[in-house]
């Protein structure tokens, strides 16, 4: 259905209907943007902690000598996934902590803009 449409069902003017949907998707954008900022930091903590509790285990497992069942295969798979659990933390750091910084840059910028127009 059309802005036309919806604004003669409703007996108003079509620009009435086009602001009306501009507010509710600016509204909409502004809720997915502020879930997005309170959520991040949330999921970024929760996986760190799994992937530290991983690597944590990988390390028991290779230093555990009063096992019998636990073999060099076992070892090495754990040395394996350690090395893994690493890279996967400084992936997930150098990506958040990158888009941080190029936030932060962004607001530097457009304070020192601001500024420089007052």
């Amino acid at each position: 259905m059309r802005n036309k449409d919806i604004a003669e069902e409703l007996g108003v003017n079509s620009g009435t209907i086009t602001r009306d949907i501009q507010y509710l998707q600016k509204r909409s954008n502004d809720y997915v943007n502020e879930k997005a900022k309170t959520t991040t930091p949330f999921l970024f903590e929760k996986s760190l902690s799994g992937i530290n509790e991983v690597l944590g285990e990988c390390w028991r497992i290779y230093h555990r000598s009063d096992d019998d069942t636990l073999n060099w295969f076992h070892r090495i798979a754990a040395l394996k996934l350690a090395k893994e659990c690493s890279e996967d933390i400084y992936t997930l750091t150098k990506d958040v902590m990158g888009k941080v910084l190029a936030s932060l840059c962004k607001a530097s910028a457009w304070s020192k803009f601001a500024a420089s127009t007052t």
